[in-house]
């Protein structure tokens, strides 16, 4: 599918969830779940979360920098780097992710 000119690939299967902007991936799960009010940027990466188990949770960024990352407006995390996996429990969550800082 098109959108403002980028083309988006969603793979939806038993064992995982993914989707690819421009053939590169930008998120994955291990198992069906859905993803509503996604917002993918340089500063930040935001969506809301709902399966019926936990989830392992795969995303890479825009950015190699420093993060945070907040579940149901919760700081679970600050970590480095342009990658992130991390567990959300089964249920409807709000997941968060802030760039702090830029690294080159």
């Amino acid at each position: 599918m098109a959108i403002q000119g980028r083309h988006y690939q969603v793979e939806v299967s038993a064992s995982e969830t993914k989707l690819k902007e421009e053939e590169k991936q930008i998120i994955r799960t291990n198992g069906g779940a859905v993803f509503r009010h996604f917002l993918y940027s340089e500063n930040e990466v935001s969506f809301e979360f709902k399966s019926l188990k936990s989830r392992e949770v795969e995303i890479g960024f825009l950015k190699n920098g420093k993060y945070q990352l907040l579940v149901d407006n919760q700081l679970k995390k600050i970590f480095r780097g342009h990658s992130l996996k991390f567990e959300v429990p089964e249920g409807e969550h709000a997941v968060l992710i802030q760039l702090l800082e830029e690294e080159g």
